[in-house]
């Protein structure tokens, strides 16, 4: 059985969502669809790289990872593909693959030609996943010379501080930044640290869990994906301290 997840900004309001997903499963009978989320803000490829990111290693070898975010980039509607770690990841020439894999290369990736002229793009997702689970790739594709490439919003680092910025608020408020667990070890040395952001006493210890603090307590640990995030026990960090997308935060070390 194949197995296609679905990362869109197509929402649930309108019937588009269910028309791809009837003719993923009218080309495939057997097919498992796993959606990662379907309300990821209109033409927000950085939000879509984010979550693809973060959940994509949790799924088995051949499985099809399928982005449908600003297909329409630049007035085009090209869909282009890459395989890596032995999973194929199908996108709009928007620029979202080089938000998901910085070091990609066009000799990795794979321009998706429609079966038929006039097919939609819903039509062509379809197609080109059947080919994958058919082992017909290479009738469905050819090289690609170029792509759209895009680049992070990446910490500024120096000896004695990280500044970074804040990439997502989830559901439960909890505020989510561009330092890695790997970037803040590397550049802390082992030092103590104070983690700054707009008029709060700094945090200088990094919890492991929520609960590691008192209900209602800010606290910053590293998420899921190995991520620097504020959250508050039992509480809303982004309207309580005033953090929105964009903003930026600042770690000192001491």
């Amino acid at each position: 059985m194949s197995v296609i997840t679905l990362t869109t900004d197509l929402g649930h309001k309108d019937y588009y969502l269910a028309k791809l997903k009837g003719y993923l499963i009218s080309q495939q009978h057997q097919v498992q669809l796993i959606d990662i989320c379907h309300t990821i803000d209109t033409h927000d490829i950085a939000k879509a790289a984010y979550f693809v990111k973060s959940s994509y290693q949790a799924f088995q070898a051949g499985t099809i990872h399928l982005i449908n975010v600003y297909p329409e980039y630049a007035g085009e509607s090209r869909l282009i593909m890459c395989k890596v770690d032995e999973m194929y990841f199908i996108a709009p020439d928007n620029g979202v693959l080089s938000l998901v894999f910085p070091d990609l290369i066009s000799d990795n990736v794979k321009t998706i030609n429609p079966n038929h002229p006039g097919e939609t793009m819903f039509q062509t997702y379809a197609h080109v996943c059947s080919c994958i689970h058919n082992d017909l790739l290479d009738e469905c594709t050819s090289p690609c010379e170029s792509f759209v490439e895009r680049l992070t919003v990446q910490p500024v680092m120096s000896n004695h501080e990280i500044r970074g910025t804040i990439i997502h608020i989830d559901k439960m408020e909890n505020v989510v930044t561009n330092i890695s667990r790997d970037i803040f070890e590397k550049y802390r040395q082992g030092r103590n640290y104070e983690i700054y952001f707009k008029h709060n006493d700094p945090i200088t210890s990094i919890s492991e869990t929520y609960a590691d603090v008192p209900v209602g307590e800010v606290l910053c640990m590293f998420n899921d994906s190995d991520m620097l995030e504020i959250a508050i026990n039992m509480g809303k960090a982004s309207s309580l301290h005033g953090l929105y997308l964009n903003e930026t935060i600042q770690i000192n070390f001491i």
